[in-house]
């Protein structure tokens, strides 16, 4: 009699017959993304939030450049989304997953102590950044991504609470203005969620944003941000919801219906790109005759208010491009991984950097008389300049990651 060790890969003995198992091959898609190689962390993050920061640092510099090829990759900021959004959203999305893990491990009041912490550390980086490139500004004459007369309040002791107060902020810090806010605003929103009360802290982060699209003058906040943080705000809380609630979301994409759902979305995010190469209003004015849809190309492109049409094109190319790095991520990994995850690891080292770097860039003589071919090469230079900084950790003792 044959044990089963001894059988390898039959199945049942009978008789000391060994009769063959009926096996089924199940395809396996040799290019997807393996969490187990990875751990909790999901890398595919990282590489979209460093991917985000490429493109914000490319299309940054190309405001007040040249044009080059490298923009027909960053649509240099016209597309229905941008790399902001994407930042800001990734951003939500990624604390969600680190802070569910503290509350199941230390309770909701280590969750909150340690969000305040990180909110009061960018907010004297966003602090610092301002009084720093304001002292660039007044005591040399490097050209800078701001003008100097940006700075509108001239009495030095006013300028600088006006910054202590967000009130004022200068070359990009502005951004991190809006960070700050949305860290600060974290905490209850983790508490709320801990207590399972996430369609009410959707609710009103949505009945927000809608005011903010209708009644926008009452819903301005009077701190220094480039963009409306009413409106933003449904971005970052939103991301900070789905990673609070992964682990069910993920069980509902795998499921029959998820699939079905991952090809809509895939189809959609197509569409969409079919519809920014053919011009949403002119498709839409010449499928029906005598209307004017000029509307729907304007809310598309609104990158301020954040309108409902961009926000659905917001959600729908996210995750495609998360659908498209868990499908293809072997080969994406190899060819930019190397890249683009060590920069979406460090992504606010990365960016409060890349806001030195555009200054060094902007003081480099005649790069910005380059030919149209060797002007995109030298965009990519700065891409690796914060790639080489985050692998050696420069200031890392100084700047937070």
């Amino acid at each position: 009699m044959l044990n089963a060790k001894e059988t390898g890969n039959f199945g049942v003995i009978n008789s000391a017959v060994a009769v063959p198992r009926t096996q089924t091959k199940t395809f396996i898609w040799p290019w997807k993304y393996d969490s187990a190689k990875y751990g909790s962390r999901d890398v595919r993050l990282d590489l979209l939030r460093g991917l985000c920061l490429a493109i914000m640092l490319v299309d940054h510099i190309g405001m007040f450049g040249p044009d080059s090829w490298l923009y027909m990759f960053t649509a240099r900021g016209d597309f229905f989304i941008s790399a902001a959004e994407g930042f800001v959203f990734i951003s939500g999305l990624v604390m969600g997953l680190v802070y569910l893990k503290i509350i199941q491990k230390d309770g909701i009041k280590a969750a909150i102590s340690k969000a305040t912490k990180r909110a009061v550390q960018i907010y004297w980086l966003a602090v610092g950044l301002t009084l720093f490139f304001v002292a660039l500004a007044t005591y040399t004459q490097l050209e800078l991504w701001a003008q100097r007369d940006w700075i509108e309040i001239k009495d030095p002791i006013e300028l600088v609470v006006g910054s202590l107060t967000l009130h004022f902020a200068f070359h990009g810090s502005s951004i991190l203005v809006m960070y700050v806010i949305f860290l600060f605003l974290a905490p209850l929103v983790f508490y709320f969620l801990s207590q399972g009360k996430v369609w009410q802290v959707l609710a009103v982060s949505w009945v927000v944003w809608a005011g903010n699209i209708f009644y926008p003058n009452q819903f301005t906040l009077p701190f220094a941000s480039n963009f409306p943080v009413a409106s933003w705000q449904a971005l970052f809380v939103s991301g900070l919801v789905l990673g609070y609630y992964r682990k069910e979301l993920v069980q509902l994409i795998n499921s029959k219906i998820g699939k079905w759902y991952q090809v809509g979305v895939s189809l959609a995010a197509i569409g969409l790109v079919w519809l920014f190469l053919e011009g949403p209003a002119t498709f839409f004015n010449e499928l029906f005759p005598g209307s004017d849809f000029g509307w729907l190309s304007k809310d598309l492109h609104e990158k301020g208010s954040l309108p409902l049409a961009r926000m659905l094109a917001i959600f729908i190319c996210f995750q495609a491009f998360y659908l498209l790095a868990s499908w293809l991520w072997k080969p994406i990994d190899k060819v930019l991984g190397w890249l683009l995850v060590p920069l979406g690891e460090a992504a606010l080292y990365v960016f409060s950097m890349h806001l030195v770097v555009i200054v060094l860039f902007y003081n480099i003589p005649g790069v910005r008389e380059l030919p149209y071919f060797f002007y995109g090469f030298a965009l990519v230079s700065t891409i690796l300049i914060l790639w080489v900084m985050v692998k050696t950790r420069f200031l890392f003792n100084i700047i937070p990651r």
